[in-house]
């Protein structure tokens, strides 16, 4: 050897700390690399990344990630507009690095991402994570009250326990309260 090229990409200032919150909210995490697998474990191993696909073409990602889903994973995929393929691919394709969303138009069904990041900092990735579990807790338990409060209600009525019109107030009473529920989605 006459000599050595060495790059290196410089990690943005928050991602290791986006992949240790990741990972304690049991996300696992997979770094697909067009690099050999030492580079891109170096790279991961400084990150934090559990799992690295190495030596994949910028054009078999998507295979990649289909081949995480078919073994029974479910695949949120974050990059740029570089992969929007992959994206695409992904259960929840996750856009960064969009100077205007209006540039990510195309003319077919499929969207070219589920969500795009305005935020350029990675921790936002963790951080809508952690909203989305939020929402569908809250959403469950919303379906849950409502259906249990229906429920006695109706039977209550049926019983002849509650005057017909005294449950349709007491049915309007619970949307109010699922609906006062309801925004402390706002609130994160």
């Amino acid at each position: 050897d006459r000599g050595v090229i060495t790059l290196h990409d410089q990690e943005r200032f928050d991602a290791q700390d986006a992949i240790t919150d990741l990972e304690d909210l049991g996300v696992e995490t997979v770094m697909l690399s067009r690099d050999t697998y030492p580079v891109a474990r170096r790279f991961a191993d400084g990150l934090g990344i559990t799992h690295v696909l190495a030596g994949i073409a910028p054009g078999k990602k998507p295979q990649a990630v289909r081949a995480i889903h078919t073994r029974g994973s479910t695949v949120a995929m974050v990059g740029d507009s570089s992969v929007l393929d992959t994206l695409r691919v992904a259960d929840v394709g996750m856009l960064m690095d969009v100077d205007d969303p209006a540039e990510i138009r195309d003319d077919s069904d499929d969207p070219a991402a589920d969500v795009i990041l305005l935020r350029r900092e990675v921790s936002s990735v963790p951080r809508l994570f952690l909203l989305a579990r939020r929402y569908v807790r809250l959403m469950n338990g919303n379906i849950v009250l409502a259906w249990g409060y229906n429920v006695v209600t109706v039977l209550a009525a049926m019983a002849g326990v509650l005057h017909p019109m005294a449950a349709t107030v007491l049915m309007l009473a619970s949307t109010v309260v699922i609906e006062w529920r309801s925004g402390w989605a706002r609130r994160f």
